[in-house]
């Protein structure tokens, strides 16, 4: 009888054993497909994060090449960002021009036809047609420009702020008009 109670808990133990040995094989492939799914987002964002870089740059760099002043502010019509075009036109450092009131860079008159045109932009959401306004360079001569803002929103449909293209109507000659 205590052979029979010895090979039954043997039989019983082996069992357990084999059912315990399946769990933690299945429990391994389980971990080994999650470790390859794991490899290949990580994959996928390191080629999606290469390509926006990529993307950004080039972006930069056709930002900061084209003819055309650029010119980014937030809603209260601070100036965020400028390309070289625009501090070569406007005579300034771009150091000079950051941070600064949008309007610092107009007349009153001018300043009245850009915040207008901002303005309609913000109310209505979408382009408006291009404006002559004449900017103020940093030796006080004019540059009259074809000035073409776009209102920017967030993603709930809120102003914050915008972009100005300047195509300098003379092309870089600076007047007193």
């Amino acid at each position: 009888g205590l052979l029979l109670l010895y090979l039954l808990r043997a039989k019983k133990f082996t069992l357990r054993h084999q059912h315990l040995e399946m769990l933690v094989n299945e429990r391994t492939r389980e971990l080994q497909d999650n470790m390859r799914r794991l490899e290949d987002e990580v994959l996928e964002r390191m080629q999606a994060e290469r390509a926006l870089k990529e993307s950004e740059e080039y972006n930069r760099l056709l930002i900061e090449t084209m003819n055309e002043g650029l010119i980014a502010f937030d809603d209260c019509e601070i100036i965020l960002y400028v390309n070289s075009k625009l501090c070569e036109m406007l005579g300034f450092a771009r150091n000079d021009i950051l941070n600064r009131p949008l309007t610092d860079f107009l007349d009153d008159a001018n300043e009245h036809i850009i915040r207008q045109c901002i303005r309609k932009c913000a109310a209505k959401k979408h382009r408006l047609s291009p404006r002559e306004i004449m900017w103020t360079r940093q030796d006080g001569t004019n540059v009259p420009t074809i000035t073409s803002p776009q209102p920017l929103f967030n993603q709930t449909g809120i102003y914050t702020g915008g972009v100005v293209v300047l195509t300098d109507m003379f092309g870089g000659t600076p007047s007193n008009l």
